[in-house]
C-alpha cells in the first residue's frame, strides 16, 4: 500500500494545480495586514486620505458577506456544470478582485473588491475539498485534502513579504496573475471528478479518469468503480433538496456536526490573527517592526503547515483534533494574559517574546489539526447525494459568523480590551474541545460507506447513540 502512494504522480500534479487557487485565497486573506497599514497612513496611500476604523472593519469583513453568496452559487454549479467547471469558475472572481484593487482610488471600489474576494474564497475549501476527496483513494484522502492549507499559508507568507514593500498597484497586479495561471492549468490538465461522472451515468469516462489518476488498471480499479457506483446510485436516487439535509439520522448528524465545525473555525480567532497581524504586533513591546513580525508569523505558518498531512497519516482525526485544540487554548490564554498585564502597566520588556511565541504555538496547533481537519471531516461525514448542498449551507453560515467576528473585532477590543478578547477565544475553543470529545467519531482509514454506517449506527439511531457511552471499539480501524 505504501508503494501505491507514489504509483501515480499525476494525482499530485492535479492537486497542486487545484491548490493554486488556495494560494491565491491565502494572499487575499492576509491582504489587509499590509494594505490596511498603508490605508491608515499618508505614505503610499492610493485613496489620498486616512480610512476610519469603521471603513477598515468593512474592508476586512466584506469578504465574509461575499462568502455567504459564494457557497450557494458554487454548490449549484457543482450539481449542474460539474466539479471541474466549478473549479474553473472559482478563479474568475479572484482575478477580478485584484484587478480592481490594483487601480482603486475610492473606498467603495475596495468594498466591491473584497466582496468579490469572498465570492471566490468562501466556497474554495468546499469546492477543492470535495474535488480532492473524490479523486483520492482512502489512504491518501485526508492527506491530499490537507495540502490545501499548505498553499493557503504559502500565499499568506507571500502577501506578508511582498505587500509592505511594493506599491498597491504592483502588489495587486502580481496577485491577479496567480489565479489567472490557475485557470489555465485547470482548463488544460485537470479532469472531471469520477464521482460526478458516475452520477451522470458515465461509467466509461469515470473508469478512464480513475485509471489515469491512479496510474494502474485492473481489478482494483473495477472494484473501486463498483464501490463508488453503488454508493452514488444508492444515495443519488433523486435530486437533493434542502429537506434532505434532515431526512435521516446520518444526514441530521452530518448537518449539525458540520455546522458546529465551521462555527468553531470562524470563532477561534484564526481570521483575526491573519487579517490583523501587523495591528496586533503594533500593541506589543518588541524589537521587530510589525511588518517584520508579520513575516515571521508567515514563515511559522509555512514551516508548520506540512505537519498536518504527516500527523493525519499517523494519528486518528479525533485524537489529533482534540490535542491541537488544547494548543490553541494555551496560545490564546498566554497572549490574552500578556495584553491584560500590559494594560495594567506591568513592565513586559523581559517577556517581549510572548506574543510571537503564542502566535507560533497557535499556528502550530492550527496546522497540526484544527485548521484543516474540520473540512476533511465534513466531506467524509456527509452522504453523497447531499454533500454539495450540505457543505454549501454550512459554508454560508460559516461566512456569516466570519463577518460578525471580523467586523466586531475592533469593537470588542475597544469594549473589553485586547487581552480579554483573546481570553474569550480561549473559552470558545474549550467548549469546542468538549463537544468534539463527546460527539465526533473517528473516520481515519474508512471508506465513505463505512463512515455512513458508523454515523447511522446499527439501528440507524446514531444521533442517540454517539455519546460517551459509545465504546472505543466502535471507531477502531
Amino acid at each position: 500500500m505504501v508503494l501505491r502512494l507514489f504509483e501515480s504522480k499525476y494525482i499530485y500534479f492535479i492537486v497542486g494545480s487545484v491548490n493554486l487557487v488556495a494560494f491565491s485565497v491565502g494572499t487575499g486573506m492576509s491582504w489587509p495586514s499590509s494594505q490596511l497599514t498603508k490605508l491608515t497612513n499618508n505614505v503610499d496611500n492610493p485613496l489620498g486620505r486616512l480610512i476610519t476604523k469603521s471603513e477598515a472593519g468593512w474592508i476586512t469583513s466584506l469578504s465574509n458577506i461575499g462568502g455567504i453568496i459564494g457557497p450557494v452559487v458554487y454548490g449549484f454549479f457543482m450539481e449542474t456544470i460539474g466539479h471541474r467547471n466549478s473549479l474553473i469558475a472559482l478563479g474568475i472572481p479572484l482575478v477580478t478582485t485584484f484587478g480592481i484593487t490594483a487601480f482603486a482610488q475610492n473606498i467603495y471600489l475596495y468594498y466591491i473588491a473584497r466582496f468579490l474576494l469572498g465570492i471566490g474564497s468562501g466556497p474554495m475549501f468546499l469546492v477543492c475539498a470535495v474535488y480532492v476527496a473524490e479523486i483520492a483513494d482512502n489512504d491518501r484522502r485526508a492527506l491530499l485534502t490537507a495540502t490545501t492549507v499548505i498553499y493557503v499559508t504559502t500565499g499568506t507568507l507571500f502577501s506578508y513579504c511582498v505587500g509592505p514593500y511594493t506599491s498597491p498597484m504592483v502588489f495587486n497586479l502580481i496577485l491577479s496573475a496567480i489565479p489567472s495561471l490557475y485557470i489555465i492549468l485547470v482548463v488544460l490538465f485537470v479532469p472531471e471528478s469520477p464521482h460526478y461522472l458516475l452520477k451522470q451515468g458515465d461509467v466509461v469516462g469515470a473508469t478512464r479518469i480513475l485509471e489515469n489518476i491512479r496510474g494502474y488498471k485492473g481489478d482494483d480499479i473495477t472494484r473501486e468503480i463498483e464501490d463508488l457506483k453503488g454508493f452514488t446510485d444508492s444515495s443519488h436516487e433523486e435530486k437533493a433538496r434542502v429537506i434532505d439535509l434532515f431526512s435521516s439520522s446520518a444526514a441530521i448528524y452530518a448537518f449539525f456536526m458540520g455546522l458546529f465545525l465551521v462555527t468553531f473555525l470562524q470563532v477561534n480567532g484564526t481570521g483575526v490573527f491573519i487579517n490583523y497581524t501587523e495591528q496586533i504586533f503594533d500593541g506589543t513591546v518588541s524589537k521587530l517592526t510589525s511588518s517584520q513580525s508579520a513575516i515571521v508569523v508567515g514563515v511559522i505558518q509555512v514551516v508548520f503547515s506540512p505537519i498536518s498531512p504527516i500527523f493525519i497519516q499517523r494519528f486518528g482525526r479525533k485524537t489529533l483534533l482534540l490535542t491541537s485544540i488544547m494548543g490553541g487554548i494555551a496560545a490564546h490564554t498566554s497572549l490574552g494574559g500578556y495584553f491584560i498585564l500590559q494594560d495594567q502597566g506591568v513592565d513586559l520588556h523581559r517577556f517581549s517574546w510572548v506574543p510571537l511565541t503564542s502566535m507560533g504555538l497557535f499556528f502550530f496547533s492550527f496546522f497540526a489539526g484544527f485548521g484543516c481537519l474540520p473540512w476533511a471531516i465534513i466531506t467524509e461525514i456527509y452522504p453523497s447525494h447531499i454533500k454539495s448542498m450540505g457543505c454549501s449551507v454550512v459554508n454560508t453560515i460559516s461566512s456569516m459568523l466570519g463577518f460578525l467576528v471580523m467586523f466586531y473585532f475592533n469593537c470588542m477590543v475597544d469594549s473589553i480590551g485586547m487581552g480579554y478578547t483573546f481570553i474569550l477565544f480561549s473559552g470558545v475553543m474549550s467548549v469546542a474541545w468538549l463537544i468534539i470529545f463527546v460527539k465526533l467519531p473517528e473516520t481515519k482509514g474508512k471508506t465513505f460507506h463505512e463512515i455512513q454506517d458508523i454515523i447511522s449506527g446499527p439501528k440507524g439511531r446514531y444521533m442517540d447513540e454517539i455519546g460517551l457511552e459509545t465504546t472505543s471499539e466502535t471507531y477502531s480501524e
